[in-house]
């Protein structure tokens, strides 16, 4: 009698606990429609009311689960819908890849954060006290190519000449250097194409083969390609607009080379930013990060291709930013909420950054 007691019992609870997992799934469910159905509108209204062609959004969060849309236009000239395939380029957002393969070389002995690059370079000022942590940081001094207006002339107006890395490197390192900036923060990408350039000496592999096997290959980002390698280009690109022109993808996007050539899509984008908060990639925090700049009020810091925004959407967030004025690309993620925001524009309206930021906020808040 006991164990007929028992049993039904057991039962009993078995079949509570399914019910309040349903109900669980259920509510978890109808939470993440809701907010899928308000981002929807939110990007609808946000693009129509600033003329932004496109815009792409992916989200994760524990109470929303992984939410990615797009909506508008890829290519306005032949009405090609954004769909999540398309690919894009994440600009700036490349650093961190760069960054990535660098550490890992560190963490095997090949190099130190306080290697000075003189050994790897011929030309470069102050190259016996630049390390490769003030490359990382930004703190070398150096000066960033786009600062010389003559080459940047060149560059697009002589569409005929292929230019290289070294190219952009000599265009920034024609610029005096100022030993008064030697350890003062100044954003410049002359600092990962000398990094690259290192990073190739000593692997005897390039850049894209790098990412690929240290990267793409172990995250299972197969939409994945770093632009500047590929000899086989077929893979159809977002297409970038400024003032609602189109503009040249391969002379723009593609300038930064090492320091911004990587193509992906949202999902590859999502895939990565788990792969960082699974721990699989060590991030230095506080202690080996630097006090930036302002922007909008906001406070950032620059570590090692890693940026640390304290309040933005409410949380402290990482990650790298990137762009032009035809593309605008943000990658984020918290390690306090779990949360990664991703998004991207493929024309960032002249006005509206900060209010986007504001309502997107607010948005966020409801479904915490």
């Amino acid at each position: 009698m006991k164990n007929i007691i028992f049993e039904k019992f057991v039962l009993l609870y078995l079949f509570s606990v399914l019910c309040w997992s349903c109900s669980q799934k259920n509510t978890s469910d109808e939470i993440s429609k809701s907010f899928e159905a308000d981002l929807r509108n939110f990007m609808l209204e946000f693009t129509e009311e600033t003329n932004v062609p496109g815009m792409g959004f992916a989200f994760y969060s524990d109470t929303v689960g992984t939410i990615m849309l797009v909506v508008g236009k890829a290519d306005i000239e032949n009405n090609i819908s954004l769909e999540l395939s398309t690919h894009y380029p994440i600009q700036s957002t490349t650093k961190m890849f760069l960054s990535i393969v660098t550490l890992q070389l560190i963490e095997e002995g090949k190099l130190s954060l306080e290697s000075t690059i003189d050994p790897w370079v011929d030309g470069v000022p102050n190259s016996e006290h630049i390390t490769i942590r003030h490359l990382l940081q930004h703190t070398s001094g150096l000066n960033p190519y786009q600062a010389n207006t003559e080459f940047i002339d060149e560059y697009y107006s002589n569409t005929e000449k292929k230019f290289n890395r070294d190219d952009f490197i000599n265009a920034g390192l024609a610029i005096p250097y100022n030993t008064e900036n030697f350890g003062i923060h100044n954003y410049a990408n002359t600092n990962f194409l000398i990094l690259a350039n290192i990073t190739e000496t000593i692997t005897q592999h390039t850049i894209g083969q790098e990412y690929s096997q240290r990267i793409f290959k172990p995250v299972k980002m197969s939409s994945t390609y770093y632009k500047p390698e590929m000899s086989n280009d077929t893979i159809e690109i977002i297409r970038c607009y400024k003032n609602g022109q189109p503009i040249d993808l391969e002379r723009t996007n593609f300038l930064s080379n090492a320091a911004g050539g990587i193509i992906s899509t949202l999902g590859d984008m999502m895939k990565f930013a788990h792969w960082i908060l699974d721990n699989k990639y060590y991030i230095p925090m506080s202690s080996e990060l630097i006090d930036n700049f302002t922007v909008d009020d906001k406070t950032f810091k620059y570590g090692f291709g890693l940026e640390v925004i304290k309040n933005m959407y409410s949380t402290t967030l990482l990650g790298h930013a990137g762009g032009n004025p035809g593309f605008i690309h943000e990658f984020y993620f918290s390690t306090e909420t779990g949360e990664i925001i991703i998004f991207f524009f493929n024309e960032w309206p002249s006005e509206g950054g900060p209010q986007f930021r504001a309502a997107l906020d607010t948005l966020l808040q409801r479904y915490r």
